[in-house]
């Protein structure tokens, strides 16, 4: 991974917003899955590419923030805000 790790995100269960605007990571981890309450999750301007799996068990997530080279293959996408490059996903 490059940039800042973020492998103990998952250790912080009860967040409920995470801005990661302009930190330099290019993946998430698939200890996010963990964030149980997380209802908004920021990635513009970070160079994430995708998203991982475990983020499908996100149930509480209402918005998500991306960059338009983000790419999610998730069920979940047509529950959630998402605005990715400045078009609502």
């Amino acid at each position: 991974m490059e940039g800042y790790s973020l492998e103990s995100i998952g250790n912080i269960p009860q967040l409920r917003y995470l801005g990661l605007t302009y930190t330099p990571t290019s993946e998430l981890p698939e200890e996010i899955g963990r964030l149980n309450f997380l209802e908004t999750l920021n990635l513009e301007k970070t160079g994430t590419k995708e998203l991982p799996e475990s983020m499908s068990q996100h149930t509480q997530l209402m918005c998500l923030f991306a960059d338009k080279n983000t790419s999610a293959t998730l069920d979940w996408k047509s529950d959630v805000h998402a605005t990715v490059g400045d078009v609502p996903w």
